[in-house]
Parts: structure tokens; C-alpha cells; sequence
């Protein structure tokens, strides 16, 4: 998966040279596991005015390994006292998976909704899709999508129950499952 460390290391560099002084202070981390899978995922604002950016992996221990990054626009969606953030914007995916491997650029979001009587409990979601365009290698479509129900424990740091699937068409007809099922998992904000 040559090309996949290729690509994570540009993306790195290139979100590298864009962060802030003031930017660079604050940020959250994921980390869920499930019987058969981990994924981390470090999220950090790259300017003041709501752009984020995103880096991380799912490893598989038979399904495949998944490398990602992505950019998004950030902000509240609410328009009330309710906290709702929608982040909206693209992602650059590469996977190994049973032996085929490939890259895409996607679109897509997320959202967090915080109950407003119950700050302690927050749900969430997520949805990112590339078709074949913009699909390359032996891939010709990604989607990855998933739903969370998180706990506040304290100020920065959450409990969360989540459902995750991610999966990917490959030349020839070959449809692979990177990831798909419960998993439980923390998120620190700093």
C-alpha cells in the first residue's frame, strides 16, 4: 500500500503548512474499537474561520486497512441555542482490502447535535461517498458512513456507542466490506 503513504504523507504536509499558531491549541481525538477493528481519527481547526481538517485510520484485522484526510468547512447549523454543528467537504481515502487496493477523493459531512436540557448526551452521524470518477486504481466507488451516541463524562472527554460501515467496488465486479458493524470508543477535546 505504497501509493496510500504516498498520499497520507502529501495530505499531511499540505495540512501541515496550513495551520495557525492559534489554530494548532485546539482539537479532538477518536479512538473506537470493535472485536475486529480500530480507527483513530484527530480532527484540529486549520483557520479561524471554520476550516477543519481530519487524519486518521481504520485497520481491520481481516477485512483491510484504511488510510484517510480530509478538509471541511465547520460551523453551526442550529441557528438557536441548540448546539448543532454540520461540517460539510472532502476526503482523500486509500485502502487495502483482500488483496485490492485503490484511492478515492469524496464528498460528504457530519453533524453533532448536543440535547439542550441534557448536555451530557450528544448524537451524531456521518456520510462521505466517491463515485467513479473519482475513484482511482482498481476502485470505481466508496462509501463510508456511520451513526454515534455519546456521553459527556466530563468537560473534554466522551463516552460513545456507534455504528460504522464502510465499503468500496472494484474492477471487475469485486465488492469489498472494509468495516461494518457496532463499535465503542472515546473522544478527548484539547
Amino acid at each position: 500500500m505504497n501509493h496510500g503513504r504516498t498520499l497520507c504523507a502529501a495530505l499531511g504536509l499540505a495540512l501541515g503548512s496550513l495551520l495557525t499558531p492559534a489554530a494548532a491549541s485546539a482539537g479532538d481525538l477518536d479512538f473506537d474499537l470493535s472485536n475486529s477493528a480500530a480507527r483513530f481519527d484527530f480532527r484540529f481547526p486549520v483557520t479561524q474561520t471554520g476550516l477543519h481538517a481530519d487524519v486518521g485510520i481504520l485497520h481491520h484485522e481481516d477485512d483491510g486497512d484504511m488510510i484517510f484526510g480530509g478538509l471541511q468547512l465547520v460551523g453551526d447549523a442550529g441557528g438557536g441555542a441548540e448546539a448543532f454543528t454540520v461540517g460539510l467537504g472532502v476526503r482523500a481515502v486509500t485502502l487495502d482490502a483482500n488483496g485490492v487496493d485503490g484511492s478515492a477523493v469524496a464528498i460528504g459531512g457530519f453533524f453533532d447535535y448536543v440535547q439542550p436540557d441534557y448536555n451530557r448526551f450528544a448524537f451524531g452521524g456521518y456520510a462521505y461517498i466517491a463515485p467513479a470518477v473519482t475513484s482511482f486504481g482498481d476502485m470505481e466507488r466508496y462509501l463510508e458512513y456511520g451513526l454515534r451516541v455519546e456521553y459527556r463524562v466530563m468537560k473534554q472527554a466522551s463516552l460513545y456507542l456507534g455504528y460504522r460501515d464502510v465499503s468500496a467496488d472494484f474492477i471487475g465486479g469485486v465488492e469489498a466490506t472494509i468495516d461494518q458493524g457496532l463499535h465503542a470508543g472515546i473522544s478527548l477535546e484539547f
